[in-house]
């Protein structure tokens, strides 16, 4: 495993931490010493990469074209400022860095920190894999009743709207439901998102059986004198 990988991975004892990112930050002074143009390629090569429509083959092509450039090492060290977490990272390196490299990375995190996040979120997602989920539930005082609307995101950026009554809410979750059996087998699912999925279908269950045993308990009004 490389020594950047374990940082992501959190596998390095902070001595090793600094190592890496001291000897990351003397490579990246001297080729900036040995390239004064770098600093302006560097941010052409993302201005034409980047400021677009990213999409989930955008980190790959970062990745190439600053290894092509920089050189793997480099890149790794850049790839590891931007994946998330930039201040608290950018921090890290300032306690090993010249002030030449902090000026560097600092504008290239102002100009496409952002960017470059996006980019690695995306990386490797499916374009109709949904990546956000927004519930809205309100009651409407004047129709005596709830509305439910759902906002879903898709990773390729498209947006989905689903909304109308509770009953409408309750017919897509039992269409879902019928659809997760229609997958071949279990064993198709993410383990740990099939355990959440059970959870939550056990919290359901409760709660319909809540609402039922409430209304078996209910006296009938006749009964009542």
């Amino acid at each position: 495993m490389s020594q950047w990988l374990k940082l992501l991975t959190d596998d390095l004892t902070d001595e090793e931490t600094r190592d890496l990112l001291s000897r990351a930050s003397t490579d990246l002074q001297k080729f900036l010493e040995a390239h004064p143009e770098a600093e302006f390629r560097i941010l052409e090569i993302l201005d034409r990469r980047l400021s677009g429509s990213l999409n989930n083959e955008s980190w790959d092509e970062f990745s190439q074209l600053m290894g092509t450039y920089l050189g793997r090492d480099l890149t790794h060290f850049l790839s590891w400022l931007a994946l998330g977490e930039q201040d608290k990272r950018l921090a890290m390196v300032e306690q090993v860095a010249s002030e030449e490299v902090l000026s560097f990375l600092r504008l290239l995190l102002a100009y496409h920190g952002p960017e470059l996040e996006e980019a690695f979120v995306l990386w490797k997602q499916h374009p109709n894999d949904w990546r956000t989920f927004v519930r809205h539930v309100h009651y409407d005082q004047i129709a005596q009743q709830y509305h439910v609307k759902v906002e879903i995101e898709k990773y390729g950026g498209e947006k989905v709207v689903l909304e109308g009554p509770p009953d409408s809410l309750l017919g897509l979750a039992h269409a879902l439901l019928v659809t997760v059996r229609m997958v071949g087998s279990p064993e198709h699912f993410n383990p740990k998102a099939a355990k959440v999925f059970l959870e939550e279908l056990e919290s359901n269950r409760a709660f319909f059986a809540d609402e039922t045993e409430e209304k078996d308990e209910a006296p009938d009004p006749k009964d009542v004198h």
